[in-house]
């Protein structure tokens, strides 16, 4: 009842990301008498991906208000308002339409080297990544929009729909 001629279609978003980063450290030291010391750590990350979104939303939150106070919701109405906290209605939604497969690597090592005096050497190291790949099913929602419902103190209808400032 609340869909009926009250949805639409938005606003289109293609999104694309690519993002890459690297660190590198290495230190040399011989601050202890008869030592040395070396060691290094690095890493790095990837991630790329990309999406073709649109919007659907309802058309009036007028509409949608009016909807929602009808009678027969008035049960649904009222355990929103006594059992709820600071209770939502997601008012849009962006849908996946395409998107590519999404890959993330996440690659580090390290090494350090003790030398020392009559005593030798030991040098420990290690390196190892992490590949991930995942994607989403056309139609899957992506990210929403809600609003807070805010009801009259007096018969416990919906007064107004407040969209949220921080939306997921």
């Amino acid at each position: 009842a609340w869909l009926d001629n009250n949805t639409e279609f938005g606003t289109s978003a293609s999104v694309q990301a690519s993002q890459k980063s690297q660190f590198d450290f290495d230190l040399s030291i011989n601050a202890i008498p008869s030592a040395e010391i070396e060691t290094g750590l690095n890493w790095n990350n990837s991630h790329t991906g990309e999406f073709f979104l649109k919007e659907l939303k309802f058309t009036s939150m007028t509409t949608l208000t009016q909807a929602m106070n009808a009678p027969e919701f008035e049960a649904m109405r009222k355990y929103m308002k006594e059992q709820m906290d600071r209770p939502r209605i997601v008012t849009a939604v962006w849908i996946l339409i395409e998107g590519d497969e999404e890959h993330s690597s996440f690659c580090a090592g390290g090494s350090l080297d003790l030398k020392a005096e009559k005593i030798g050497k030991i040098t420990v190291s290690g390196s190892g990544c992490r590949m991930s790949t995942w994607s989403f099913s056309p139609d899957s929602v992506m990210a929403y929009e809600s609003a807070k419902i805010k009801f009259n103190k007096d018969d416990g209808t919906v007064a107004s729909l407040e969209i949220d400032q921080a939306t997921r």
